[in-house]
């Protein structure tokens, strides 16, 4: 498979999968035999780039901040060299400008949102955290991020990769 061009035109580094398939033998008289394959994707490695920061204007990608307790979903495909055939991406998404305590939390675009925490945080305190995240596959490849505290908050995804 080609490189794909990352935003700041470095070609992206593709690491495949490889199927991976095995036999097992017990010690008794009868064997027992295990095949297992990987889903074929590869990781693309691209040079960081900001695909969305609520602190810019309004827009897709931008403004304004996160309303308490509310979610928002953005647009992941086509910007940052990520290409519709994505599945997930590898980010970093960081917390800034929080009024209150909270958590935010991420999900596909096309799925209920996530108990599990991504950035747990502190009213003023900047916070942040690495993660992969699936990607919407009937959405156009959209995540959803959720503030959930009592105040607004400012959200930045840096991308550093994604996967097919």
């Amino acid at each position: 498979m080609a490189a794909r061009q990352a935003c700041a035109g470095v070609p992206a580094q593709e690491t495949p999968a490889t199927a991976t398939a095995w036999t097992q033998r017990a010690s008794t008289a009868s064997s027992v035999s295990v095949s297992v394959e990987r889903v074929p994707s590869g990781l693309f490695v691209l040079e960081p780039c900001r695909m969305l920061d609520t602190r810019e204007p309004s827009g897709p990608v931008g403004g304004p901040a996160l309303l308490a307790q509310s979610a928002r979903q953005f647009p992941a495909t086509g910007s940052c060299g990520i290409p519709s055939t994505a599945r997930a991406l590898v980010a970093n998404v960081t917390v800034v400008n929080g009024q209150t305590s909270g958590v935010l939390r991420a999900t596909s675009g096309d799925m209920a949102m996530s108990v599990a925490s991504v950035v747990p945080f502190s009213a003023g305190i900047v916070r942040g955290n690495n993660l992969v995240l699936r990607l919407s596959v009937n959405s156009g490849g959209t995540l959803a991020i959720r503030n959930d505290s009592d105040g607004p908050v400012n959200v930045i995804l840096d991308v550093s990769g994604y996967f097919e």
